[in-house]
């Protein structure tokens, strides 16, 4: 159970640090010893009594409210009280308001008719339901950025027609003739002329060619581009890590926005502060959501005390700060 609910709460990929050697009946180094203890460490479980651990005993329907309940709201998480919802938990008793709270944040219906069954051990088949509802619920999908309208295929057609007229002229002009006359029996021999041919030679070409141009459509890819200043969640595990100072400290200008891009885990960035409780001022609260997820908040108005906000999963665990100075005044002339 420890690895379902580190691996839930910081991610696949988490690996807890070594162990010490806390309990009496986990040897350290150990397959579990690990896991174990940083469930401790984090505030989450404080053993079965005797400074052991019991790691061999199952996990009751019961004790799985209270370690969902702190690992998803921090170890400093109280329920509200209870107020009787199921006929096998007696209200009030030791576990009533962990578990009503379970049934309120839609992460358990119990067992079945009006029941919790509060003393059942935990199957690893329910265990998966209820780490798959207490971190990973359901959101409302991203909607799909929608692309601008496409201009229609343009086509152009030119046809241009070259027409070569040319016209050759021959004239073949006639001879003159001189009479002979010959003494004693004159005879006239004229001498003849060709005929004068005129002709005239016309022709024309026609070149006619088409150029089409072709606009084909496309379609823009939009992609949300995370703009002002950055702040990751979640990085290296439960922290805000501001992209200029690399600590959870972030400083601004009035006007400016301030982005907070997830990186790992199950998270949420609200405004307010945790003394020890943490309590929301309203100011902005993105929900809790996984990777990948990006929330941003404009800040109109200074803030030079700073503004203190916290991750509702983990509490005063996870806590950051912005500050918010005026805008520089302008030089007069």
């Amino acid at each position: 159970m420890a690895v379902f609910l580190l691996k839930s709460e910081h991610g696949s990929d988490y690996v807890p640090p070594n162990c010490t050697g806390i309990f009496g009946d986990v040897p350290c180094p150990s397959q579990f010893a690990n896991w174990i203890e940083q469930l401790s460490n984090e505030g989450i479980t404080g053993g079965c009594g005797g400074n052991n651990y019991c790691p061999d005993n199952p996990v009751t329907r019961q004790q799985m409210a209270v370690f969902l309940l702190k690992t998803e709201h921090g170890s400093a998480y109280l329920p509200p009280m209870c107020t009787g919802i199921f006929n096998d938990v007696p209200c009030p008793s030791q576990y009533a308001n962990w578990i009503e709270q379970l049934f309120n944040e839609g992460i358990t219906g119990g067992c079945g008719a009006g029941n919790y069954c509060p003393n059942a051990a935990v199957t690893r088949g329910q265990m998966a339901v209820f780490l798959l509802r207490t971190f990973a619920p359901l959101t409302p999908p991203v909607p799909t950025p929608t692309a601008p309208p496409v201009t229609p295929t343009l086509t152009v057609t030119l046809t241009p027609t070259i027409t070569i007229t040319r016209t050759n002229t021959f004239t073949n002009t006639p001879s003159t003739f001189t009479p002979t006359f010959t003494p004693g029996s004159p005879t006239l021999t004229p001498t003849p002329s060709s005929p004068t041919p005129t002709f005239t030679k016309t022709f024309t070409k026609t070149n006619t060619f088409t150029k089409t141009f072709t606009n084909t459509p496309i379609t823009p890819t939009l992609t949300p581009t995370p703009t002002g200043h950055l702040v990751f969640v979640g990085q290296g595990g439960n922290n805000f890590v501001d992209s200029v100072s690399g600590t959870n400290v972030t400083t601004i200008t009035v006007g400016e926005t301030v982005t907070w891009v997830w990186s790992s885990g199950f998270h949420s960035t609200t405004s307010g502060a945790c003394n020890p409780t943490c309590i929301q001022d309203g100011l902005w609260n993105s929900g809790q959501h996984s990777t990948p997820f990006t929330f941003m908040h404009t800040f109109p108005t200074a803030i030079p005390a700073g503004e203190n906000y916290f991750c509702t999963v983990h509490g005063a665990m996870m806590q950051g700060i912005v500050f918010v100075n005026s805008a520089p005044s302008r030089a007069t002339r």
